[in-house]
């Protein structure tokens, strides 16, 4: 994704390129809002409960607080 965008970012024709880049953001905005509040549901309040908040913490590469901020954050996403 990230080399779309970069791409997107170098095209001769700017306005279209950063219309694009846009479009794309949007689109992965409403995937993380329609996937992420569940999936930070389950790990926030079901796995926490059996220890697994340091593994969750680095895989987010974040302290426990900043993944429960994190997961805080994506719990209550919403997409329009």
């Amino acid at each position: 994704m990230r080399e779309r965008l970069d791409r997107l970012w170098l095209q001769e024709d700017k306005a279209r390129g950063y219309a694009e880049m846009l479009k794309t953001c949007d689109g992965l905005e409403a995937i993380v809002a329609e996937t992420e509040p569940g999936a930070a549901r389950t790990l926030a309040h079901e796995h926490d409960e059996d220890g697994a908040m340091p593994a969750i913490a680095e895989a987010l590469s974040r302290s426990e607080k900043g993944a429960r901020v994190r997961l805080l954050h994506y719990e209550y996403l919403t997409w329009r």
